[in-house]
């Protein structure tokens, strides 16, 4: 008899992390031998439990996913990892697959893809979602190629203006908090809608968790 593959989890968000548990502790063939909550746990499970397979959740807390597969690859470059995200930046995508992971999977995968995913890595393949590929491709939602990401073409000052902005803040408050005119304000707020292609406060806000600005 086979022995099941032994997966570890590292996510931050502890329904998340049941769930993939769930998915693959019911599948045949599939035993999840640990779970992580930030990127240090998961190193120092891996170095103790040597699981088959990792799979990452991008965003966590002390060592990011990113970090934690680096320092994984190190010290084992032959580990297989799935990185997870919620987000579609290119250059997030591009930093996950550089730090030597398996693939890339968006977390609106269903748990079909998921499974296919982890089955075509562990058979020596690399797997990158459709919308993952996309993103890499710099297609934006409507298809059209991009040569910049729209989160890298913003300031710093306007990365902390959208900060405050999903904090509900009014421009008259981002004003009085950064010391500057709301008229200032309102000029940025003008040129970040611009720079992302957004109409309203509703539609920064999505484009900002999407692409990581927010957390």
């Amino acid at each position: 008899m086979n022995k099941p593959v032994r997966i570890l989890i590292a996510d931050d968000h502890r329904l998340m992390a049941e769930g993939l548990a769930l998915v693959f502790n019911e599948a045949n063939g599939f035993f999840v031998c640990g779970t992580a909550a930030n990127g240090v746990e998961a190193v120092a499970l891996f170095n103790k439990l040597r699981p088959d397979i990792v799979l990452m959740d991008i965003d966590m807390p002390q060592m990011n996913g990113i970090e934690a597969t680096s320092a994984i690859i190190k010290t084992d470059p032959d580990q297989k990892i799935l990185l997870l995200t919620m987000h579609d930046q290119r250059s997030l995508l591009r930093k996950a697959l550089d730090a030597g992971a398996s693939g890339v999977v968006l977390k609106i995968a269903g748990s079909e893809e998921l499974l296919k995913a982890v089955h075509e890595i562990l058979a020596g393949g690399r797997y990158i979602s459709e919308e993952a590929r996309a993103a890499l491709d710099g297609k934006s939602d409507s298809g059209i190629k991009t040569d910049e990401e729209p989160a890298e073409q913003l300031t710093s000052r306007e990365i902390e203006i959208i900060r405050l902005i999903a904090e509900g803040l009014t421009n008259t408050e981002i004003g009085e908090k950064l010391f500057i005119s709301p008229r200032t304000v309102d000029t940025h707020r003008t040129n970040i809608f611009r720079k992302l292609n957004v109409s309203n406060a509703a539609d920064l806000i999505r484009y900002g968790f999407r692409s990581g600005l927010l957390k």
